[in-house]
C-alpha cells in the first residue's frame, strides 16, 4: 500500500501527467463536438408520391415533413424514378390511389409502395416512421368506427353519425400528443437476460471517444515496464517488495490515476449534458480503466523498445474501439457475429437508449482484466528470472 501511494504521488507531481489527466476529456469534448455538429447537419432525402390526394395521405405527408432529419420531395412517380436512378434520394414512398378508402375500411396492407437505392442505409428507419403514422391513423379510424357501432348497438338516436365519427376520430388522434401511445422496444432473442444494467442515456460519441483516448493514456502510463525492466527489476527482485508486489502496487497506482481521470471526465461530460448523471456509467468507466490498464501492462511484456510499443498501443486502441462499435455502429456490417462486439472492453461504454449491459458480459470482461493483470505479472517474473 505504501509503495502504491508513493508511486501515485510521483505521478501526480510530474507536470507532464497533467496532460494525461485532462487530455482524454479535452480531446473527447473537442472531437465529440465536431462529430455531433456534423450529425446535426446530416439529412435523409426521400420522395413522396401521393396518387391518392386525400386528406389522410396529406396529413401523413405533413407529419413526415416535421421529422428534422428528413428532407421530403413531393414528386410524380416518373420524377421519383429519375431521382432514384441518379441516387439523389435514399428512397421513395408511393401512396397508391384509394389509400384513404382502404384505411377507412381498417385495411393497411399494401397501401404504400416503396422503392430504394441499392446503397440505402436509412430505408428501415424511414419505413418505421411512416408505418407508425399509418398505424396512428388506422387506430383512430378503428376507434371512431367502434364508437359509431356502439351507438347503433344500443339503439341510441344519433342525428348525424358522421359528426360522432369525426369527434371520436379527432379525440383518438389527440391522444398521441405530446407522447405517442405506442412505442416499439426491439430486443434480440440472443441477448435476453434477467440481470441487466439498463442505460438511460442516448447514444453519444463522447463515451466512445473517451474510451479511445483513455486506452492510449493507459498504454502511455504503462511504459515504465519497458523502461525499468533492465535496470530496476533486478534490484527489486532482491528487495523487500519483490517483483510481484512491486508490479501489482505500481500498476494499481496507474489504475487509481485513471480512476481520477475518469471522475474528472465524467463530471465534465455531465456538466455540459453530453451524458446523463448516472452512477452506473462511472462504474463502467472504472471497470473499463481496470481492463485497459491490464491490456497495456500485458502488451508491454512483449516489447523491448518503447517506440514500437507506442505505435502498437495506438493500433490496438484504434482497432478495439472500431470493432467494439464504440466509435460508430459496426454491428450491421458484422451480421450474425455481431455478438463479438460485446466482449471488447469499449462495449462497456456503449450506452444507447434502451441498451442494456448484461451482468454476464460485464463479469466476463472483469475476469479478462484480472487474467491480463495476473498473466502480465507472471510473465515479467518469469522473464526476470531468465
Amino acid at each position: 500500500m505504501k509503495l502504491m501511494l508513493m508511486k501515485l504521488l510521483q505521478l501526480v507531481k510530474k507536470p507532464a501527467m497533467l496532460i494525461l489527466l485532462v487530455g482524454p476529456v479535452l480531446l473527447t469534448l473537442l472531437f465529440g463536438t465536431v462529430i455531433e455538429s456534423q450529425q446535426e447537419e446530416y439529412v435523409i432525402p426521400i420522395a413522396i408520391i401521393d396518387h391518392d390526394k386525400s386528406s389522410m395521405s396529406k396529413t401523413i405527408t405533413n407529419r413526415i415533413k416535421e421529422q428534422k432529419r428528413l428532407v421530403i420531395h413531393e414528386v410524380t412517380k416518373e420524377e421519383a424514378e429519375e431521382l432514384l436512378a441518379k441516387k439523389e434520394i435514399d428512397s421513395a414512398f408511393h401512396f397508391k390511389e384509394g389509400f384513404q378508402q382502404m384505411l377507412l375500411q381498417e385495411k393497411r396492407e399494401g397501401l404504400i409502395e416503396i422503392k430504394i437505392v441499392p446503397a440505402s442505409i436509412a430505408y428501415p428507419i424511414v419505413r418505421e416512421v411512416i408505418a407508425s403514422e399509418v398505424t396512428r391513423m388506422t387506430s383512430a379510424v378503428k376507434a371512431a368506427n367502434q364508437v359509431v357501432n356502439l351507438y347503433n348497438q344500443y339503439e341510441t338516436e344519433v342525428s348525424n353519425p358522421k359528426v360522432i365519427w369525426n369527434e371520436a376520430f379527432a379525440y383518438t388522434e389527440s391522444q398521441w400528443d405530446p407522447v405517442p401511445l405506442m412505442t416499439i422496444d426491439y430486443r434480440e432473442a440472443t441477448k435476453m437476460a434477467t440481470n441487466d444494467v439498463t442505460m438511460s442515456t442516448s447514444f453519444s460519441p463522447f463515451l466512445g471517444l473517451w474510451g479511445f483516448f483513455t486506452m492510449i493514456t493507459s498504454f502511455l502510463l504503462s511504459d515504465w515496464i519497458i523502461k525499468e525492466r533492465r535496470n530496476v527489476f533486478s534490484r527489486i527482485r532482491t528487495s523487500y517488495y519483490g517483483i510481484p508486489n512491486y508490479l501489482l502496487q505500481t500498476a494499481s497506482a496507474m489504475f487509481i490515476f485513471q480512476m481520477i481521470q475518469s471522475t474528472i471526465s465524467f463530471l465534465m461530460m455531465t456538466q455540459y449534458n453530453y451524458i446523463d448523471f448516472d452512477p452506473s456509467i462511472i462504474l463502467l468507466m472504472f471497470i473499463y480503466c481496470f481492463i485497459s490498464i491490464g491490456m497495456a501492462v500485458f502488451a508491454a511484456t512483449f516489447f523491448q523498445q518503447v517506440g514500437s510499443y507506442y505505435v502498437s498501443s495506438i493500433l490496438i486502441s484504434l482497432a478495439t474501439s472500431i470493432f467494439s462499435g464504440s466509435l460508430f455502429p459496426i454491428g450491421e456490417f458484422l451480421g450474425k457475429v455481431e455478438i463479438i462486439t460485446t466482449y471488447f472492453p469499449q462495449a462497456l461504454l456503449i450506452v444507447s437508449e434502451g441498451t442494456t449491459r448484461h451482468v454476464s458480459e460485464i463479469i466476463i470482461l472483469i475476469i479478462t482484466g484480472v487474467f491480463l493483470w495476473g498473466w502480465s505479472i507472471w510473465r515479467l517474473q518469469i522473464n526476470d528470472k531468465h
